[in-house]
């Protein structure tokens, strides 16, 4: 305690001389602890810029991810069991674990394809029959306007699927609202009625819930209620599903740097998930942030080397600058240094004096 008390006298016998010595360290360990932070800032808005200088040059939102599935051998019960799983790890897991926002997340399913014919306007002998598929798209009605017609019903009418079809597809195939088109597949004996209700367009031209802008992945397909997809389809087996796939939306401009790493793990987590469902071949991948996130990377360690480049010469002048303080100090305590050993201080005991003052500094710190 007599050291102590002796300690705060002689600093404030020096007090101009441990003011400038503390602020030396204070600005020191501000500078060096400041420098993460702001670096961090620097980067996640360099990358937020790089992603909307990518959307302007592509015409494309950069931050989606699109993995599509598509069955080949696969029994239809192994398939309904893949969509499941797959569809609880993108709600549950993947989602989260982008750490941003997500915007949208689609899921989409497509049936094998058909012979289609249209009731009352029959084929003529030689010609060769159109096909199509069945889709259905989650949560499409809350994305889409009527050009005419009403939206399909989510149950079956007299046996008949409702549908719902873009203009194209209504010139494609040549028909008016209303009419029953017959679906076939002699191979695998299916047979099926579907009668197109509505035709739709987007909501919103800018609109992220769709992955073909132009709607061009359903321009050849007739749109089922994607709850009567489930029941029917899904659940009831009634048609061998092709393909399934989910689009995630994500809002990049709360991407920083310490979500990248969730991004990028997320992404290999999926790829591993699907890959681990079905081959590789039988899958395809969409990530267009993924290029940018790259050279980021090498931007960011350039980025460092520029801010230690910086602030190390700051760091060396206030190196230099606490060691001349430090001399002071210890200059003006000389005389009383050689009194103490004169009457039999040891050598550890005024090391310990001093090493005592720079730790109630940095305490002060």
């Amino acid at each position: 305690m007599a050291l102590f008390v002796m300690i705060i006298r002689k600093m404030a016998q020096n007090k101009w001389l441990v003011i400038s010595l503390f602020l030396g360290m204070l600005m020191s360990v501000a500078l060096v602890s400041t420098m993460p932070i702001y670096s961090e800032a620097i980067l996640s808005r360099m990358l937020v810029k790089d992603l909307e200088e990518q959307q302007t040059a592509s015409k494309q939102y950069p931050a989606i991810h699109y993995t599509k599935l598509g069955f080949v051998v696969e029994k239809p019960e192994k398939r309904r069991q893949v969509i499941a799983e797959l569809n609880r790890f993108m709600k549950e897991e993947a989602a989260p674990g982008f750490a941003i926002p997500v915007k949208e997340l689609t899921t989409e399913y497509q049936t094998k394809a058909f012979e289609l014919e249209i009731e009352g306007k029959p084929v003529e002998v030689g010609e060769k029959k159109p096909t199509t598929t069945l889709m259905a798209m989650s949560g499409l009605n809350d994305h889409i306007k009527l050009k005419d017609g009403r939206l399909a019903s989510d149950q079956p009418v007299d046996g008949v699927y409702e549908v719902m079809v873009t203009q194209k597809a209504l010139i494609e195939y040549n028909f008016v609202l209303g009419q029953v088109i017959k679906l076939d597949d002699d191979k695998l004996n299916l047979h099926f009625k579907i009668k197109p209700v509505g035709v739709f367009e987007k909501k919103q031209d800018d609109d992220l819930y769709f992955r073909a802008p132009d709607l061009s992945n359903v321009s050849r397909a007739f749109v089922v209620n994607d709850k009567l997809f489930d029941k029917e389809f899904l659940a009831g087996g009634k048609a061998p599903i092709l393909a399934s796939s989910w689009f995630f939306v994500l809002d990049y401009s709360k991407m920083e740097l310490s979500t990248i790493d969730n991004f990028i793990n997320t992404d290999k987590l999926i790829q591993d998930k699907a890959k681990s469902m079905v081959q590789e071949y039988q899958l395809d991948y969409w990530v267009p942030a993924m290029k940018t996130i790259e050279t980021y990377f090498e931007r960011s360690e350039h980025l460092y080397k520029l801010m230690w480049s910086l602030n190390v010469p700051v760091l060396i002048m206030l190196g230099f600058y606490m060691f001349m303080v430090s001399n002071l100090i210890v200059d003006r305590q000389k005389n009383e240094i050689a009194v103490l050993r004169s009457r039999g201080l040891p050598d550890g005991k005024s090391c310990w004096r001093s090493l005592s003052k720079a730790l109630l500094l940095a305490e002060r710190r």
